[in-house]
């Protein structure tokens, strides 16, 4: 025992000032600045809910129009899942039929969509211009994964590479999930 703190202090002795003065709290820190991440921005929905049936929803449709453009120009990019998702809120709906999904995307046909490579996935844009080199993801949203544009998450695995020297690819699944904030815990990108 007694030789063990004996070696403990001739090593001690053997160290250089120069390192014994070393702190990292001598360094300085340098924060980075992600400029791919912003902040999910939500559309004010109308306070006031309408108590309605999917036939009533579809007999106003100028103002349904009116609030997919609200929710399309502030959400953008925004999936068309969450868009009925949306639209189902403000009128209480308890679930969304085809026949609501058709007459949604009727209403909003003169605004751009990009069809990507998932056939069920359909993403909104007010403008096509917004959507030329859109480089974000949207962070602090709490959305389900289909409800995240395939174009987000694809950006969260360009960041995520950018930053890795090397990342396996387990691993590259799991860092999109937890920038973009999906609700569920065990979802994979």
């Amino acid at each position: 025992m007694n030789a063990k703190k004996d070696s403990d202090k001739s090593f001690a002795a053997t160290i250089p000032d120069v390192v014994k003065a070393f702190s990292i709290s001598d360094e300085s820190i340098m924060e980075v600045a992600n400029l791919w991440e912003e902040e999910y921005v939500y559309a004010n929905l109308p306070d006031k809910r309408y108590s309605a049936g999917i036939d009533n929803v579809m007999s106003y449709p100028e103002e349904v129009s009116k609030q997919l453009v609200n929710i399309i120009g502030i959400e953008q990019p925004i999936t068309n899942t969450l868009l009925y998702k949306r639209i189902l809120r403000i009128w209480t709906l308890i679930r969304g039929t085809s026949g609501l999904q058709k007459f949604i995307n009727n209403l909003i046909i003169d605004l751009y969509k990009n069809s990507l490579p998932i056939a069920s996935s359909v993403i909104y844009w007010e403008r096509a211009k917004r959507s030329v080199n859109y480089i974000y993801y949207r962070i602090n949203s709490k959305r389900d994964i289909q409800d995240i544009p395939i174009l987000e998450a694809m950006n969260t695995a360009r960041y995520a590479i950018e930053q890795q020297i090397s990342i396996f690819t387990e691993d590259l699944k799991k860092i999109p999930k937890f920038l973009v904030s999906v609700k569920k815990e065990r979802t994979y990108i």
